[in-house]
């Protein structure tokens, strides 16, 4: 179980959307809910066990979602963000174990300098010639390189420009472009994300909630933390 809440964990905060930005106004699509597949190779035997995953990214004005849906539904999470208010709610539902955390940006603050810690910016290359059409977008690949971590191969495009700045954009700061297509290998698991619906009408439907379900044990973000180091004892 604990590789279960690590990698729901590090999908939610690479997907999570938290800081305000001025995007540009005109043509560029700034409120939209993203479907992505999200597909895990590898020799880890946790890659066939966590099957395709689905997860969706939704943006209107100040107001976010990511929702996570993986084993086939057997384990979900789901986030709601106010970046107005700055704070959220993350709900995970792991086989009838429900974890609810309310969040800050205070405590999100802290969470990405610990991840960054000790880390150089990354160097971004573009290679705006090598394109690909993901989701109805034309895209160009970006690769990113950062010590001597594995290179993580993005597909972008500049159409999309989100009312706030993506979890993408601050990990990997100054990078151009919105990522609807992206490679990278971790832990020894090769993970592909790949965009295959783009709906501007569905933002509509978006809005933030901070209320927590009857049935959801309340956590703060450093215990959900070593829940995932540990296992938290659920025997698996």
């Amino acid at each position: 179980m604990k590789n279960i809440l690590s990698i729901a964990f590090t999908l939610l905060f690479v997907s999570f959307i938290i800081t305000p930005s001025s995007a540009q106004k005109g043509k560029k699509v700034q409120d939209a809910v993203i479907t992505y597949d999200m597909k895990l190779d590898g020799d880890n035997p946790m890659a066939a066990m966590m099957g395709d995953i689905t997860m969706k990214i939704g943006f209107n004005g100040t107001s976010s979602i990511a929702d996570v849906n993986m084993m086939n539904g057997m384990v979900t999470t789901n986030v709601c963000f106010d970046n107005e208010k700055k704070e959220g709610v993350m709900l995970m539902n792991m086989m009838s174990k429900k974890i609810a955390v309310k969040m800050n940006e205070e405590e999100m603050k802290e969470y990405q300098q610990k991840q960054s810690q000790n880390t150089a910016p990354p160097k971004i290359q573009y290679f705006k010639k090598e394109t690909k059409k993901i989701a109805g977008y034309k895209c160009y690949k970006v690769v990113s390189t950062a010590g001597d971590a594995e290179p993580v191969i993005m597909y972008v495009t500049e159409d999309i420009q989100p009312t706030a700045t993506s979890q993408w954009e601050m990990q990997y700061p100054g990078m151009k472009g919105y990522p609807l297509s992206i490679e990278v290998t971790q832990q020894g698991m090769k993970m592909n994300i790949i965009a295959k619906n783009v709906d501007a009408k569905a933002s509509k439907d978006i809005q933030y909630s901070s209320e927590i379900p009857a049935g959801y044990e309340e956590m703060t973000v450093k215990e959900l933390q070593e829940l995932s180091k540990g296992g938290g004892g659920f025997g698996m």
